[in-house]
């Protein structure tokens, strides 16, 4: 069994003001416990809540040399969802009503702190990890110190760190002569093949020089990270390091944000039967914010670190004309002073449509996502994101700005609406037409212009088993989804030479709301004529899209997948 240990300055569930404390917090409960002991280590900051802090116990404490004094570092243990926290103590350092702040010099002075004390803690937890996971630039010294003053002691010999770039925009900069100070590093580190970079020191560049390997959160800002624009001034060390960089993409823990089984929501939901359900979220939160109760209103929800780099800049500027609309605007955040004043203004100027909570609620924002009809986040530039994937699990449409590359491009768009031949009017066929193919044009165009650019990409088409099933009533929806099916092939073999495939699933009958308005004589029917015995789940259609862009299937093209239970056999 290895060892692993995650330090990092914040984590799910004690402390979060962004992405990295949700990797920090799901990402160990999903490492196979057969094989490895993963633990995580933390900041104690006084501004956790009473009933986490609750749970800490005392393990130990012991003083250490730092920045020219004797500081008292006290080392406490939690125990939540199997996994084994550690926290440093020390008040000085870790008080106050957020865990960040805006002098940088302070920032930098409390996270070497944190990490020379989390390492000299070490030996007294009788956890000895085989791997630091370090993440971003307040851990960037983790990796420093254990090849400088750890490096003699038998307990620290051997022991390898990863160091996970989350966003390179924040690197821990300061000028030389005061990190010296604070670090006790000798000149030896401060030259520009280590810590010093543009005549100052970068806590975060000496984490990836001495880091035995480095990641960030996907593949594509991975190749960013490496051009100028996207570099932060280290591209030049990242390519020198690209042997050691890979990209791993995050992902968000599917049992936390699951709105079937979400606590903190008042009607919980599925994919079956979100239309009816999730629009009682909307009233809840409209009660509990003060905003006008009307089921019609277009709610937009904003939860989000309050930064330049989140887009606010544009939201700023379209904010007022945004509210001549039929909206409700619900903010949850904090981050820098301007852009939290900006939203309370609005809040003032237009109280009934727009609400300001200028802090961070765990509970509210399961809240927003449950509630909101569409997930506002214009970033300037986003390194992976997960509040878009949290969205998308709530029902939640994101509106992002366009940014990064694209990879998969699923069309999926379609209505039913039954008619014999005879019955059928002009405008249900237009409307047929105009939702189930005719859409599916534009989407295809767009995404095949991003992907043009790097010469790779899928698009999933959603087709239908009535494409190669007679269904009698359903003339129009059988020839709309075999035009999706000849589409299929057509921009299969079209887009072939550019390094993008595309191929289709054409479902069966699947446990959605479509199902709910036949009537159950005809469900029944309908049942036994698939020779599975069972309708097909949602997630199974995922599953199967998912499958198509799986670079294992790399040479299939132009191709529909018949995903029916054997109905059409």
């Amino acid at each position: 069994m290895k060892n692993i240990l995650f330090i990092a300055s914040e984590g799910v569930p004690f402390i979060k003001t962004g992405g990295l404390a949700d990797v920090v917090g799901s990402l160990p409960k999903n490492i196979d416990k057969k094989y490895f002991d993963v633990r995580v280590m933390l900041p104690k900051y006084t501004c956790i809540k009473q009933e986490l802090k609750d749970k800490m116990k005392y393990k130990t404490h012991f003083y250490m040399d730092f920045n020219w004094k004797s500081e008292y570092v006290g080392v406490l243990e939690a125990k939540v969802d199997g996994i084994t926290y550690y926290f440093i103590d020390n008040e000085s350092y870790f008080s106050g009503f957020k865990i960040y702040s805006d002098n940088v010099l302070d920032e930098i002075r409390k996270f070497s702190f944190f990490c020379k004390a989390a390492l000299s803690a070490l030996p007294l937890t009788g956890f000895r990890p085989d791997l630091i996971h370090c993440h971003d630039w307040q851990t960037g010294l983790i990796p420093v110190y254990l090849k400088e003053r750890f490096a003699g002691g038998d307990f620290f010999r051997g022991i390898k760190t990863v160091m996970t770039i989350h966003n390179l925009k924040f690197q821990g900069r300061w000028n030389v002569k005061d990190v010296k100070d604070i670090t006790g590093l000798p000149d030896y580190f401060f030259t520009s093949d280590k810590l010093e970079a543009y005549k100052d020191a970068n806590l975060l560049k000496g984490g990836i020089v001495y880091a035995d390997a480095v990641t960030t959160v996907s593949d594509t800002y991975a190749e960013e990270i490496k051009t100028q624009f996207y570099g932060e001034g280290l591209d030049g060390l990242l390519r020198a390091r690209s042997g050691a960089l890979r990209g791993i993409v995050n992902g968000i823990d599917y049992e936390e944000f699951n709105p079937e089984k979400d606590k903190n929501i008042v009607a919980p939901y599925n994919a079956a039967n979100f239309r009816k359900e999730k629009i009682k979220n909307k009233r809840a939160l409209q009660q509990e914010l003060g905003l006008e109760q009307d089921d019609k209103k277009f709610m937009i929800g904003i939860v989000s670190r309050l930064t330049d780099q989140k887009g606010f800049d544009l939201i700023a500027y379209v904010m007022d004309e945004l509210c001549q609309e039929d909206v409700q605007i619900v903010v949850l955040g904090t981050g820098e002073e301007k852009y939290e004043n900006m939203f309370r203004h609005f809040d003032w100027k237009y109280n009934n449509k727009v609400s300001a909570n200028i802090y961070y609620s765990d509970a509210l924002s399961h809240k927003i996502y449950a509630a909101s009809d569409a997930f506002l986040m214009p970033s300037l530039f986003e390194p992976c994101g997960l509040s878009q994937m949290v969205a998308l699990r709530y029902g939640s449409i994101p509106v992002v700005r366009e940014t990064g590359g694209l990879d998969v491009l699923v069309n999926n768009a379609g209505v039913v609406d039954d008619r014999y031949l005879m019955m059928l009017t002009e405008d249900s066929l237009t409307r047929s037409l105009d939702i189930n193919i005719k859409g599916y044009f534009p989407c295809a165009q767009q995404a095949a212009l991003k992907m043009f650019k790097k010469k790779s990409g899928v698009i999933v088409n959603i087709s239908s088993v009535s494409s190669v099933l007679a269904i009698p009533g359903q003339s129009v929806y059988s020839a709309t989804k075999g035009a999706v099916n000849a589409l299929t092939a057509t921009l299969g073999k079209e887009l072939a030479p550019y390094g993008i495939r595309v191929n289709a699933v054409a479902p069966g009958f699947v446990e959605t709301e479509m199902l709910d308005h036949i009537p159950q004589e005809q469900r029944e029917g309908y049942l036994k004529s698939v020779p599975m015995g069972r309708f097909a789940k949602p997630e199974e259609v995922g599953d199967a899209v998912c499958t198509l862009c799986d670079p294992t299937l790399s040479y299939l093209t132009g191709q529909t997948l018949i995903l029916d239970g054997g109905l059409s056999l």
